[in-house]
């Protein structure tokens, strides 16, 4: 068909006889009648003279019997202007030529109705070579008096408008005019020969006359048409006349009309007349077959233009008889099928383009052709012909091409091509605006481009990307858009479209292109402004506000917990089981899985009222060049809150940057985080979570809590008289006591109203210290009102550790004064070298001391040393009887318990007395210092670092009876605690400084066997002897002269609590 686009564009072809293509023509009109209808004069409004050219357009058809008695079905077809041009081309095709005209027009005066009937004869005789009969539509307006007929006087009035058109009922609604009106119209306005046929109508009820009045007219049509066919069809005369197109005739001057060819064309053109004819007179069997006969005369004429119309027309037949065949009515006609339809439509469009003249012919039979695809659903044939429409070329004006390319447009979306449906759209817009258009619609321009938006699979409501389409036009439209509507002045729907095309186009735009687009977004955002809210057009739609969610991008967005000393923790309450215990497999025993270990569930957060919280925020700038984000905050819903906006600049492609934006609720209750508001480039976005990338919620839940207190906690460590902050590592010798002191500190706004202060030491490869909490000073600083403290004292006591391969003294590490080997020793081999082997027998208090250089082989500290965690923990509430939350704040402290003095052995040695015995021990020094002992009120040693010293302590015995509530070791070692004292000091130095420890050596780890027993307590009956009433102790001395007489007093004191009967 036809072979390059630029066609439509270019240089137009020679002129031709018709103006343009009616694009809405179908093959149905060329069985319907052309009545003109036309506004003449300037008392009827124009709105008037629409709504009685709807009342005329309500007759379509008209039944008519004919001589014979049959009935026809007359068709119209109305039109508001038709040039005279196209009206000459009713030669070649009847139905394009008009046969009637209406006109309608409003008078006040005899005069006024004088220049109506002189306006309708001048519009009569434009088309006076075709128009068979016409019609004067007059409508009387009341003048000052019906003898006024010199008056040109306008009045406000008018016919019609006050008659219901719409539904064209014959109801009238009287206006005040209509009641001063006389019943009667005017003299002058009375019927009066006229050349003129006038229809003439008085007052607002019109409409059932008007109808009527136009039948009559439309069936004075036919019978005219009627008469002129039975005419050409008698027409016996040799000589027929040459029917031509407007442009041939120049062609057929001279020539031979009586050749065979040329008699060929006469004849064949004739039929071809006479079957337009007689299918507008609604005998669509005979014309069916004189378009048979034309087609078959035409054909070996070579008459291709003429063959053209006669193949159309053979295709017009057929789509009239289907529409009749498909209400059931027969008309004496097979018609084409629709394979053979399309094949005829495609011959005479070949024809048709043969003739440069032709081409609004042409053009009109391709849109009828594709009409005819669309019903039958073949849209991609009827693709074909659209396309040969594109190519062909024709002189029109910039408006007339804009039609056209509106009209393919419209007939490219029936088809289903929506891309090319909004590329002929957006075709028509930039027409609007080009070059060679003088007059520049802008607004045209940007409403054609709007409407064309879709057709690119973009949706401006959306708030989505576009997820289908070629990102490359999708953006090129945008970029349209942007510039037609600034053209306009339309600034602030210029900004919403930048920002459309750099929010949802991003990841498809270059580098340039991204900071090419947000300079031009910053630069429109400053003239109007982007707020984000709705934006209504001109045509009444609406652009949404489109939120920025790639400039900034966001990586991250969470709530936050609040800091480990502000968490609020839910007091737990014992409750008091009731019922019985019912075990159910489903329920979670805090196993491992997923179900038992909470894993899945979405991490309650929750925060207090009048508390400041954080939402964390990553941010990366994809831009290449450095972003400022004056203004950042977050949306939220629910509970009341203060929020405190942030503004920060990122540095060009930056990484990931953190942003903590606070927040402080100020009710209790539940808040729900919606998403973040920010101000980039000019334009203000409410950014929710659902449009966050990779973001798997629309909300973050956060439960406030009613108002707690905040306490702050100072943990100090006493040196000497000072105290100083405790740090770790905390060192603690065994036997050793430091004194902590806590200070709570409530620097919050609520008074404290409960308080409890817990130690706790956490696992280690030792025994932990003994902890001692003075908790006594709490209850009576309670209430602690905002900005008062309270101080609490805390006591740690060093253990010796005997779990790793320390002193373990087990019972056959000792004897008993009756066995053989009196010394036996349990210590690592580090620490036994510094024994002196060969100790058996009585032992010797003296021999057995061990002194300096014999034993420092060894660290003493290596391997004996304690680890461990120390948590101070204070839990605190509100006065609120009802306050069911707590807060915790936790101190930690590392401590390191050391060895300091160690039993390596022990033994129990009879005493001078019966009273007392002696508790030798083998005491070893584990410190890396010289050590200062004091064992009893008035003996002192020093004990060299890692040597060991052998020290006889008096203890004096427990009576029997107190000794029998001992069970093993238990009770001995509480009263050998209060019966020894070894009390230890060394000097050590630490950051400088000189700091003196003390401590008291214990004998909790001591296993006593039973002989040991014996000897620390008093045997059951304790003997007192006096020698002549001078008491004697045991291994005493008495002097007593020979020959005396001694009297020795012997008293036996039972220590038992029940009598002895036999002693």
């Amino acid at each position: 068909m036809r072979s390059s686009v630029s066609a439509i564009l270019s240089d137009p072809a020679p002129d031709t006889t018709m103006s343009f293509p009616d694009y809405n023509q179908s093959s149905a009109d060329h069985a319907k009648l052309l009545v003109l209808c036309q506004h003449i004069g300037h008392q009827l409004k124009a709105r008037t003279f629409t709504q009685v050219v709807e009342v005329i357009s309500e007759v379509q058809e008209v039944r008519v019997t004919d001589k014979t008695g049959a009935v026809r079905n007359i068709k119209v077809r109305y039109t508001d202007r038709y040039p005279t041009e196209n009206n000459e081309w009713g030669e070649f095709q009847a139905h394009r030529r008009v046969l009637g005209v209406v006109t309608v027009g409003a008078c006040s005066s005899q005069i006024e109705l004088a220049e109506l009937c002189r306006l309708h004869e001048a519009s009569r005789a434009k088309y006076s070579s075709t128009v068979f009969d016409t019609r004067c539509v007059v409508f009387c307006l009341p003048g000052k008096s019906s003898d006024s007929s010199d008056s040109d006087q306008e009045t406000n009035g008018e016919p019609g408008e006050n008659g219901d058109v719409s539904d064209h009922s014959d109801k009238t609604e009287v206006s005040e005019d209509s009641e001063k009106r006389p019943d009667k119209p005017p003299s002058w306005f009375q019927a009066q020969s006229h050349k003129t046929r006038l229809l003439q109508y008085y007052g607002d009820s019109y409409n059932t006359g008007l109808k009527a009045d136009i039948q009559d007219f439309i069936a004075s049509l036919f019978w005219i048409l009627e008469s002129k066919r039975v005419e050409a069809t008698r027409d016996t005369s040799e000589r027929i006349p040459l029917l031509c197109a407007p442009f041939e005739r120049k062609d057929f001057v001279g020539l031979d009309m009586e050749s065979r060819n040329n008699r060929k064309r006469v004849l064949g053109r004739l039929k071809k007349h006479l079957a337009d004819v007689s299918m507008q007179a609604g005998l669509m069997a005979e014309a069916w077959n004189y378009y048979q006969v034309a087609a078959d005369v035409l054909r070996p004429a070579n008459d291709w233009l003429w063959l053209a119309a006669s193949l159309e027309g053979l295709c017009a037949v057929s789509v009239v008889l289907q529409e009749q065949q498909s209400r059931g009515i027969t008309m004496g006609a097979r018609g084409l099928g629709d394979q053979e339809m399309v094949e005829r439509y495609r011959e005479a469009v070949i024809h048709y383009g043969k003739y440069k003249h032709a081409g609004i012919i042409e053009t009109e039979a391709s849109i009828k052709a594709v009409m005819v695809l669309v019903k039958q659903g073949n849209f991609l044939l009827a693709a074909e012909f659209l396309q040969n429409i594109v190519f062909i070329n024709l002189q029109m004006n910039d408006a007339e091409k804009i039609a056209r390319f509106l009209a393919l447009s419209d007939l490219y979306d029936q088809i289903g091509f929506t891309r090319k449906s909004a590329f002929f759209k957006r075709v028509a817009a930039m027409r609007c605006v080009a070059p060679q258009n003088p007059q520049h619609d802008w607004t045209a321009c940007y409403r054609l481009m709007l409407s064309a938006v879709p057709g690119y699979s973009i949706s401006l409501t959306s708030p989505s990307a576009p997820s289908h389409g070629w990102p490359a036009l999708q953006v090129q439209l945008l970029q349209e858009l942007v510039g037609t509507s600034r053209k306009m002045g339309a600034h602030s729907a210029s900004t919403r479209h930048m920002t459309f095309l750099l929010e949802h186009m991003f990841p498809d735009l270059s580098a340039s292109e991204r900071q090419d687009f947000s300079a031009q977004l910053s630069v429109l955002s400053s003239r109007a402004g982007s707020t984000p809210s709705p934006l209504t057009l001109d045509d009444g739609s609406v652009l949404p506000p489109v939120p920025l969610f790639s400039l900034p991008t966001i990586t991250k967005f969470s709530p936050l917990a609040l800091p480990p000393h502000l968490t609020p923790y839910p007091k737990h309450v014992a409750t008091v089981p009731s019922g019985p215990f019912l075990f159910t497999p489903i329920q979670s025993f805090g196993g491992g899985s997923a179900r038992s270990s909470g894993r899945g569930k979405n991490q309650t957060i929750t925060w207090v009222a009048g508390d400041v919280a954080e939402v964390v925020v990553q941010l990366i700038n994809p831009l290449p060049v450095e972003l400022k984000v004056p203004h950042m905050s977050l949306l939220s819903e629910g509970v009341p809150v203060e929020v405190f906006p942030s503004q920060l600049t990122l540095a060009p492609q930056s990484g990931h940057y953190t942003l903590n934006l606070l927040v402080t609720p100020k009710e209790e209750g539940q808040l729900k985080i919606l998403g973040y508001t920010h101000t980039v480039l000019g334009v203000q976005s409410l950014c929710p979570l659902s449009g966050v990338p990779n973001s798997t919620t629309d909300s973050a839940l956060v439960t406030v809590i009613p108002p707690l207190p905040q306490v702050t906690s100072l943990l100090e460590v006493q040196s000497g008289s000072d105290w100083v902050p405790a740090s770790s590592p905390l060192h603690l010798y065994s036997g050793q006591t430091v004194n902590l002191r806590l200070t709570a500190s409530n620097v919050g706004r609520e008074p404290v109203g409960e308080l409890s202060v817990e130690c706790l030491v956490g696992d280690g490869p030792g025994p932990p210290p003994l902890v001692q909490v003075e908790t006594e000073t709490i209850s009576s600083s309670l209430p602690l009102k905002p900005g008062s403290s309270l101080t609490v004292l805390l006591h740690l006591t060093g253990v010796v550790d005997t779990g790793s391969g320390g002193a373990t003294l087990r019972p056959e590490d000792s004897v008993s004064v009756a066995s053989d080997s009196r010394w036996s020793l349990s210590l690592p081999s580090s620490v036994r070298s510094l024994t002196t082997p060969g100790t058996t027998g009585h032992p010797s208090l003296v021999s057995q001391a061990s002194h300096g250089s014999g034993g420092r082989s060894a660290t003493p500290t290596g391997g004996l040393t304690s680890a461990q965690q120390v948590t101070v923990k204070v839990q605190y509430s509100g006065v609120e009887e009802e306050q069911t939350w707590c807060r915790r704040v936790v101190q930690h402290l590392s401590l390191v318990q050391l060895p300091s003095l160690v039993v390596s052995r022990w033994d129990v040695l009879p005493g001078d007395t019966q009273h007392n015995c002696f508790l030798v021990l083998d005491l070893v020094n584990k410190t890396s210092m010289e050590m200062e002992l004091t064992y009893t009120e008035k003996k002192t040693l020093l004990i060299e670092a890692g040597d060991m010293c052998r020290v006889p302590v008096p203890v004096t015995k427990c009576s029997f009876s107190e000794s029998l509530d001992w069970v093993g070791s238990h009770g001995v070692a509480e009263y050998l605690a209060d019966c020894v004292s070894l009390a230890w000091s060394i000097v050590s130095q630490e950051g400088g400084e000189e700091v003196t420890r003390s401590g008291v050596a214990g004998l909790e780890n001591i296993t006593w066997t039973e002989s040991m027993l014996d000897l620390l307590r008093r045997p059951p009956l304790v003997a007192e002897v006096k020698v002549c009433g001078v008491e004697v102790g045991e291994g005493g001395e008495v002097e007593h002269i020979v020959g005396q007489v001694m009297v020795v007093d012997v008293k036996l004191h039972n220590q038992l609590l029940e009598p002895v009967c036999d002693c």
